[in-house]
């Protein structure tokens, strides 16, 4: 968790309930898909905002809303998203 100090920090100071949330892009393939899906079934507070393909189709972006309710919960969803296979970035 060292690694979100800083996070932790600046999310600690918001005031919760707190809309948050997480873009990240990935590789298009069965791999990455079957990924999101998991992650989607295992969070389903997670509101799903986009799913969109890039113009060669080669990466996928998925960008999901999340009504938080602390810090904690907010960190344990990136290290989740961490997780997934063929994961290129975290915005």
């Amino acid at each position: 968790m060292e690694r979100y100090a800083k996070l932790r920090e600046l999310l600690t100071k918001e005031t919760y309930p707190h809309v948050f949330s997480f873009k990240f892009i990935g590789k298009n393939t069965p791999l990455f898909q079957e990924g999101i899906h998991d992650f989607h079934t295992t969070y389903p507070i997670l509101t799903l905002q986009s799913e969109r393909k890039s113009r060669n189709e080669n990466h996928l972006s998925v960008t999901y809303v999340l009504h938080a309710e602390s810090a904690d919960m907010i960190l344990t969803i990136y290290q989740r998203i961490e997780q997934l296979p063929d994961l290129l970035l975290i915005l």
